[in-house]
């Protein structure tokens, strides 16, 4: 289980974009757009934009194959990409729920050190005080997941209810003192021997609780190198702590009584972790766990020959077949396969999960071509689950069954559920009016009648829009038609455009119709152009004795937008959209001399401020 935190648009990037913008340099402009393009539609998943899982697209089909087949087995492993922590999350519960009714599966082993096994446990059986350590050192994808869990596991009569193992090696620095700090409450009768020690866990401990979003947010930071790291050693914390308790231990035994057995055990967690840091990069580390996770599975399975227990782990972990280079590991043996050759042979049952995309299939294009086999199988399910098919030699001797995840099989199979798909992506195409503030630029153009340009400009528009699960992130390109005017020796051409970056929300309303909100952010340009034909000066015997300038008027508008898309057709759709910008500029021309540019403040002031509406076309992908 992966405890990342995913940011839906990070800050750095945004005051980089908007630094970009102020410069009016448009070749960064345009980079920036994409930039922050691509960012938002590969970061769309946060504890902000968290959203209620589709239970239709997540329902695990074909789960009744595995009736007649669970009687033989004892440990049920599912391995999964961690990269889809909602889908992955609300599988595991599916699993673990049929493995209760089906086959008596009462443990649930998990992904994580004793100590995060031990607060999940507590919590999901009745002691809710527990979420407050939780709820500061957990993903919040995570956290829902132990909330489902336990408002299930409630329902439980006391005999059938499950407990939670963390299993695997402590791989994270918070989880042990935020415990221990727990154990060790305000008490004025602590001996005067423990209250050094007692006071630097307590600190430590809500050091790790109120920094764990800023780390994450450091190590994910596309501008992490700029930023200063954090102000407390964990290593030089932990190995104080350590020495110090290797002299009190006994004190401390007879201080907390009943509660001694739990706070040891989170020492020990303490010392696991600084072994396994001790060995980063090198084969021991993976090794170290592998043999980690068995050890401390075996534990629990020696204590009942009947004993049932189900987890779902990386899929690197579950594999039968010896692992050469996948993972990063060389040669190495994983949990499942030393279970396997254990004296638990014939015991485990392993699922692989596999999705429509997976991140890690690049590095397999043979296994990924045998998933495509799999996914024309779907019968129009989004999740299903298939014995794997003994000729599939990639698959077949590493695991005995697949569930592959392609949520966009059931819009791909039924055009006409396509607007529902919560993965949209769309090319746009309209035309449409956006109506200006001219009042000053008319006057000054054409004192007498004050008309020399159309405050309607006609619009022409061309975007790109990509929709993750109800957020929407895209781009506007909005050219207005040029417009002319002549007064006497003087002609005027004015024309322009708009380059948008969105941002905002798409809700699945019904097959036919997606409204979209979104916020709006970019660079506008009008440019005019003014023509002398009485100039004396001539450019060129061929030509007229012509002179011409041309003014700029360019900034940035920020704005907010709506969208209403109604499905024609499985790939098309009718778009009507209105919108609102707001200048925030000083709203002077500028002479367009190259390199200068300077700002003429006995031009009149024109705002770039706008709304508008229009209407076109929209070509679907998924």
């Amino acid at each position: 289980m992966n405890r990342n935190f995913y940011l839906y648009i990070e800050i750095n990037e945004v005051k980089i974009c908007f630094s970009i913008i102020f410069a009016r340099n448009m070749k960064f402009y345009s980079f920036c757009t994409f930039f922050l393009l691509f960012i938002s539609n590969n970061s769309l998943t946060a504890q902000d934009f968290y959203y209620e899982p589709d239970t239709e697209i997540y329902k695990l089909h074909n789960l009744d194959i595995l009736d007649s087949s669970l009687s033989p087995y004892r440990i049920f492993l599912a391995g999964e990409n961690h990269s889809y922590a909602e889908f992955n999350n609300d599988l595991e519960l599916q699993l673990l729920k049929y493995l209760h009714a089906h086959r008596g599966v009462k443990d649930l082993v998990i992904e994580l050190g004793y100590v995060r096994g031990y607060m999940i446990d507590q919590y999901i059986n009745g002691d809710s005080s527990y979420y407050d350590q939780l709820v500061r050192t957990t993903a919040y994808t995570y956290l829902q997941f132990y909330k489902n869990l336990r408002t299930w596991n409630q329902t439980l009569p006391d005999s059938l209810k499950v407990h939670v193992h963390g299993v695997d090696i402590e791989r994270f620095p918070d989880d042990a003192p935020v415990l221990m700090a727990r154990i060790l409450k305000s008490d004025s009768m602590v001996p005067e021997s423990l209250q050094f020690l007692r006071e630097t866990i307590r600190s430590f401990a809500e050091y790790k609780q109120s920094v764990q979003y800023s780390e994450e947010y450091l190590q994910y930071s596309f501008m992490n190198y700029y930023m200063a790291g954090p102000s407390i050693s964990d290593e030089k914390t932990i190995d104080s702590i350590l020495v110090n308790y290797k002299m009190l231990r006994n004190d401390f035994k007879t201080y907390l009584g009943n509660q001694f057995d739990v706070f040891d055990k989170s020492m020990e967690s303490l010392r696991d972790y600084m072994l396994y840091k001790s060995y980063e990069r090198t084969p021991q580390q993976f090794i170290y766990r592998e043999r980690f996770l068995l050890k401390n599975l075996s534990a629990i399975l020696d204590t009942d020959s009947n004993r049932t227990v189900f987890g779902q782990f990386g899929r690197c972990h579950i594999g039968f077949d010896q692992v050469k280079s996948d993972c990063d590991w060389w040669d190495h043996s994983p949990m499942a396969k030393r279970l396997n050759d254990s004296k638990y042979k014939g015991e485990v049952m392993n699922i692989a999960i596999y999705y429509g995309y997976d991140a890690y299939e690049s590095d397999f294009h043979e296994e990924s071509e045998i998933i495509y086999k799999y996914k024309t199988k779907m019968d129009g399910a989004a999740t299903k689950l298939f014995e794997i098919d003994a000729d599939d030699s990639l698959l077949a001797s590493n695991y005995q069954y697949l569930v592959l995840y392609a949520p966009d099989l059931p819009y791909t199979n039924n055009p006409k559920d396509k607007m529902k798909n919560p993965f949209l992506s769309s090319i746009d195409f309209g035309v449409g009016i956006s109506v200006f503030n001219f009042d000053n630029l008319n006057a000054a153009l054409d004192p007498v009648n004050k008309k020399a340009f159309d405050p309607n400009v006609l619009t022409f528009e061309f975007g790109f829009v990509a929709k993750n699960h109800g957020s929407t992130a895209g781009f506007m390109f909005r050219s207005f038609q040029t417009q002319k005017f002549q007064n006497g020796r003087y002609n005027y051409k004015l024309g322009g455009f708009s380059i948008y970056e969105v941002l905002g929300v798409m809700p699945s309303v019904s097959r036919h119709f997606a409204p979209t909100l979104y916020g709006m952010f970019g660079y506008s340009r009008l440019a005019l152009n003014v023509q002398d034909d009485s100039s004396t000066y001539q450019m060129s015997p061929a030509f007229s004795k012509i002179k011409t300038t041309q003014y700029n008027n360019g900034t940035l508008l920020l704005g907010v937008g709506l969208d209403l898309r109604i499905a024609l057709g499985g790939w098309l759709a009718l778009t009507i959209k209105s919108h609102v910008m707001a200048d925030i500029s000083n709203k002077y021309w500028r002479q367009a001399v190259s390199g200068i540019n300077p700002l003429d403040k006995a031009s009149p002031k024109t705002s770039l401020f706008n709304y508008g509406l229009s209407a076109g076309l929209s070509i679907m992908t998924y």
